[in-house]
């Protein structure tokens, strides 16, 4: 893992994996980086929502 720090237009422009439960109650959104490792951001229902909302498009 690189440990580079990614803006949130970065971070929207990564290819996109998908979601997982976090198994307390919360979910991750999952992009793969170029240094060839998934990444993840927790997200709220909200943001979850906006993220799906935004990705099915």
């Amino acid at each position: 893992m690189c440990r580079e720090e990614l803006t949130l237009r970065e971070w929207f422009a990564l290819p996109f994996v998908g979601f997982q439960h976090d198994g307390c109650g919360g979910w991750l959104e999952l992009r793969n980086h170029h240094c060839m490792t998934t990444i993840s951001r927790e997200v709220t229902s909200e943001s979850l929502r906006r993220a799906l909302d935004r990705t099915l498009r």
